[in-house]
């Protein structure tokens, strides 16, 4: 595989925030709920930025259209995201469409759309006030963690600093820190199974916490599931591009943020190059805070840094 210098690994290139990266600028020349965005380099695997940061950032857009065009409403908190990814997004500027599908007293769905020339992502945000949620509160046990428990992050584990980035290719990664269980490679519990606890490093902002619109990057960063399993015959680098995401917020973070966040992510079964994610993220209490699922391709990283080819 031929080696290009990526953007991110250049001399000199400044790192963005997280704050920075996922922040809208509302089109003036457009109708309300049309946004100018720009795709940094440095939340990307190889040149093609990460599904979980333009979740995040699509996130952020749906917040910010809910508190300012649609505030009446205060309804500023996402509760359900579904988003389709049909078409490859390149580093640079993009457009962010939002548009009401409906507008409720206690749920509003949301239609966007990331644009580059063609629709990139397309999917529906459901918007509400979680602290004026009520209704059953039930303990179900089907989310229960690998072992029956979150591992004690400061007895249990041990952390992990990527450095900046995961390799010459994948520079999303190096934006977390990342804190991993004792036990198998890189908190890989059993083949296809992964848990580590996660924060904000410094290619990302030191003095950030998460917020809701970070749970799209948290449910989606991780050293890949195929990479460590026992059974894994690709030897060269992978990139596993997403084709659907699906996300469920549970709680707000407390006051100022959440510092540290729990993340099991496991898949059913890898076949035909096509892997199922099943995502729990859960703060240092133990509750959930979200929990994810996700259709992604396992395919080579020559498919990512050469000329772009539908999948």
């Amino acid at each position: 595989m031929s080696k290009p210098v990526l953007p991110f690994r250049k001399p000199g290139f400044k790192p963005s925030s997280f704050k920075a990266a996922v922040r809208p600028i509302a089109d003036s020349e457009s109708a309300p709920g049309v946004y100018n965005v720009d795709l940094p380099a440095d939340w990307t695997i190889g040149i093609v930025p990460h599904g979980g940061y333009l979740t995040s950032l699509i996130m952020a857009t749906a917040m910010e259209y809910m508190t300012t065009v649609q505030s009446k409403y205060d309804q500023p908190d996402p509760i359900a995201v579904h988003l389709e990814f049909p078409n490859r997004s390149a580093i640079g500027p993009a457009k962010i469409t939002v548009k009401p599908v409906k507008l409720g007293r206690s749920i509003s769905l949301l239609y966007v759309c990331l644009s580059q020339a063609k629709d990139n992502i397309i999917g529906f945000i459901s918007m509400s006030n979680i602290e004026k949620e009520n209704g059953e509160n039930l303990r179900a046990t089907g989310y229960g963690t690998y072992g029956g428990k979150v591992p004690d992050r400061v007895k249990d584990c041990q952390e992990f600093d990527m450095g900046g980035a995961i390799d010459e290719f994948r520079a999303a990664p190096g934006k977390l820190i990342y804190s991993y269980p004792e036990g198998g490679p890189m908190g890989g519990v059993a083949p296809g199974m992964r848990q580590h606890w996660v924060r904000w490093g410094r290619r990302a902002d030191t003095g950030e916490r998460f917020d809701l619109s970070s749970l799209g990057f948290v449910s989606d960063m991780f050293v890949p599931l195929a990479e460590t399993h026992p059974d894994y015959e690709n030897q060269g680098l992978g990139w596993y591009p997403t084709v659907n995401l699906n996300l469920e917020i549970k709680k707000r973070p407390p006051p100022g943020g959440w510092e540290w966040l729990f993340v099991e992510v496991r898949s059913e079964l890898i076949k035909n190059g096509r892997l199922d994610l099943r995502v729990v993220i859960r703060e240092e209490g133990g509750d959930i805070v979200a929990i994810g699922g996700q259709v992604a391709l396992i395919l080579s990283m020559q498919r990512n840094i050469g000329k772009p080819a539908k999948l």
